[in-house]
């Protein structure tokens, strides 16, 4: 690649460029890069996804960039482009996107010029930031800032009523009387909908937008076309209420018509026009200009009044007083921009509430709300007054600290936090108890950015509550490599089923006396292009945070049972299957409709289920899922038996059809007389239930003839073979001996005892 300009403007672009790649991953800021004369531009994958593309090429076409832009600023991007080139200087602008689907995104264009070694522009390069959301509040602020209400006595005229979807439930036979209006035209209908769209004023779409804000209104103005066409001139004045557990149910409220009013006034104001023309009661109307001089400056000062409560709601939560995320978003900007220039540190902690969703789940939102009002008082109380406090989430905090104490000063203020909300809160005579856990990150100087302290501060939480809550961590880079890792992965997973990448592999299950092949179990493999084969062990804890093994299992099943019938088209005979269920899905209460949907034969799958699940106290869905299975047909396997979880009890309560002894006990067993002695005592446990006895993880001919002369069912393990693709089980099928297999094993003990 050329040289780049000395010219510091271009300079700190690429040192901007660089930070952007590094906070990619955030999602609203994506890179490009177009050499001069090139008729395509290269796009980060982020770039794709901000234009409403799924990044499927490193490049795009340069006229078909073009065309993402709106057909209005087209124009204006060529030229701001051309003179950057032009100038060899950089760029900065705001633009519209027209996305294939209709959707405008907002986006900032920030980039330069990279010139060649004679001074010529060789590239432009930049970055895309989705600047969307930012664009859509700043529009919701304008729109309040113009609103006009005014505040007199409510009408009682009709009574109406709307739901949480603003929708019209409800509406007094008044509303039919005075305006001819039928009441049922109202029903099911918004305010919106019951507008002619050449009705719909400003004054209208500000009085629709303050709707959802949930916040009280009194004599709304307004024009309508009733059923007849003719204009009516409506006043409406309403207040929220709420449901029984403090959740936004609706409004209720009364509606006046003023059209006779409105229309009076009219012709009032038409007669004093014709007394002014003929200069007619000058002195009154000079009385009239005054007074509404005064009425003016009374409106003003109530719109700047209504206007600083607005400001302060829009920056505050409601619920605790302190500052909210949009504050937060604003306050941190300026803190990075004074670190710029001055020097400094800003160092954030992300504090998320341990055991709140138990307090609202029991005791109430009531209690909920009692324990948010503690914690902010707690913070204020704590943190210093020059820092900032802002609540950003339901149960979720955050503190501001900079220019003072460094990274021990935030640990300490966060061990102190942590200590002071173990402690109970009372509410109504009931002790409400919680905990916090802490996330720290700092960032100094110029290389502060806001957005991606924050990111460093929530990324350090998330490792606080996985070592076990009630605890802070700081960010590091460490850290950071941890999270990607882990993201890499669950993008990997979900775009893996996507693909149907999960499929099974097969391990040959044969009976212990005669080595004759009497099953397979299915073992769930990873199968990715990227990663290659990879086991559970390397991604079944992700895909449980994910909530995805439940979709795993019956892609497995499903592939597993289709391998079958597979085998059996070839006259492979292979008497019963074996899969893993986990937990998770076995507590799903549509597991049985959608066994009974794949229509599985009856009587050759066997359903393995981790010991943990057979504790004594057993859930209800889990017990009613159990009897089902059985009477589908589907035996019930104990797996891992003997790592420490069920109870004799429970295994007999539950009565499965199988267990499996765990491998670590099989590799155990030849060590000393007790393990062996264990083993076998879980065999003859077994045989007095009636419960087959599988032993995995097989290892040599001795375990083999051990487990043979302790009656053990089966036998699976690699000393049998080594899980398999179904293609090459086939061909295992194909080539198994019952016989030479046995004399295998016989010349491995003869050997082994010789």
């Amino acid at each position: 690649m050329s040289d780049r300009a000395s010219d510091p403007s271009i300079a700190d672009m690429s040192r901007k460029l660089r930070q952007y790649e590094m906070a990619e991953h955030m999602g609203d800021i994506g890179h490009w890069y177009w050499t001069v004369g090139s008729e395509a531009v290269e796009w980060s994958p982020q770039t794709f996804r901000i234009h409403g593309l799924e990044p499927s090429a490193r490049s795009v076409a340069l006229e078909d960039a073009i065309t993402f832009y709106h057909p209005d600023e087209r124009e204006m991007v060529e030229t701001r482009l051309a003179e950057a080139i032009d100038q060899k200087s950089s760029f900065d602008f705001e633009s519209r996107l027209l996305l294939a689907n209709g959707e405008i995104r907002y986006v900032r264009s920030e980039g330069a010029c990279e010139l060649r070694g004679d001074g010529d522009v060789h590239a432009l390069f930049g970055v895309f930031q989705d600047i969307t959301e930012r664009c859509e509040v700043e529009r919701q602020m304008r729109s309040l800032q113009k609103r006009q209400s005014d505040f007199i006595e409510v009408s009682t005229d009709w009574v109406w009523e709307m739901d949480r979807e603003l929708r019209f439930t409800y509406m007094s036979e008044q509303v039919e009387e005075v305006t001819g209006v039928p009441v049922d035209f109202h029903i099911g209908k918004t305010r919106r909908e019951l507008m002619a769209s050449k009705d719909l004023s400003l004054e209208m779409e500000m009085h629709l937008a303050w709707l959802d804000t949930h916040q009280p209104f009194k004599d709304f103005r307004f024009w309508r076309a009733g059923p007849d066409g003719k204009q009516q001139y409506i006043s409406s004045s309403g207040t929220p209420y709420y449901d029984e557990n403090g959740e936004f149910a609706g409004y209720r409220g009364v509606g006046r018509d003023l059209t006779d009013f409105q229309k009076a006034k009219e012709e009032l104001l038409a007669a004093n026009r014709k007394l002014n023309v003929a200069n007619k009661a000058k002195s009154d109307a000079m009385g009239r200009l005054k007074e509404a001089n005064a009425q003016l400056e009374s409106r003003n000062a109530e719109m700047q009044t209504v206007q600083r409560e607005i400001e302060h709601r829009a920056m505050h939560d409601p619920l605790t007083g302190i500052a909210n995320r949009r504050y937060l978003d604003t306050k941190l900007e300026e803190l990075a921009e004074q670190c710029s220039k001055n020097g400094g540190w800003i160092g954030a902690l992300h504090i998320d509430l341990d055991r709140f969703k138990q307090i609202n789940d029991t005791l109430g939102h009531a209690a909920g709300d009692a324990v948010l009002r503690h914690v902010a008082a707690v913070l204020a109380q704590n943190v210093p007054q020059d820092d900032f406090v802002a609540r950003v989430g339901g149960d979720e905090f955050v503190v501001i600290c900079s220019g003072h104490g460094g990274e021990e000063m935030l640990g300490s203020l966060a061990a102190r936090l942590i200590d002071e909300f173990s402690r109970p809160v009372t509410f109504e005579g009931r002790e409400c108890w919680f905990g916090a856990s802490v996330g720290i990150a700092t960032m100094h100087g110029d290389l502060i950015d806001a957005k991606g302290l924050l990111v460093n501060a929530d990324v350090a939480l998330y490792r606080a509550k996985s070592r076990g809550r009630g605890c802070f961590t700081f960010f590091s880079d460490e850290l950071q490599q941890e999270v990607l890792d882990y993201k890499a992965i669950a993008d990997g997973i979900l775009a893996g089923l996507k693909r149907s990448e999960f499929t099974p592999w097969f391990q040959p299950q044969v009976c212990a006396r005669t080595y004759e092949i009497i099953g397979v179990e299915a073992l769930a493999r990873w199968e990715s292009d990227k990663r290659g084969v990879r086991a559970p062990d390397a991604f079944l804890s992700i895909a449980e945070d994910l909530s995805v093994v439940a979709t795993i299992d019956r892609m497995i099943l499903e592939k597993a049972v289709s391998a079958m019938q597979g085998w059996a088209d070839e006259s492979l005979n292979v008497p019963r299957l074996s899969v893993n269920v986990s937990s998770k899905r076995l507590m799903d209460d549509k597991l049985i409709s959608s066994l009974q949907e794949m229509d599985l034969p009856k009587g050759m799958i066997s359903f393995e289920l981790l010991e943990s699940v057979f504790l004594d106290d057993v859930e209800e869905t889990i017990s009613w899922n159990i009897d089902m299975l059985k009477e589908m047909g589907i035996d019930v396997e104990l797996d891992d038996f003997g790592s420490g979880h069920a109870s004799l009890i429970s295994l007999v309560q539950l009565g499965p059809d199988a267990i499996k002894i765990d491998r670590q006990l099989i590799a155990a067993m030849t060590l000393d007389d007790a393990r062996l002695n264990l083993v076998r005592s879980i065999v003859d446990i077994c045989r007095s239930l009636n419960v087959r006895v599988v032993a995995e993880g097989v290892e040599n001919a001795r375990e083999a003839e051990l487990l043979r002369q302790m009656s053990c069912d089966i036998l699976q393990g690699y000393f049998i073979a080594k899980p398999m693709r179904a293609s090459e089980f086939s061909v295992f099928l194909r080539n198994w001996s019952p016989g030479a297999f046995r004399e295998m094993a016989l010349d491995h003990r003869r050997a082994a005892s010789g």
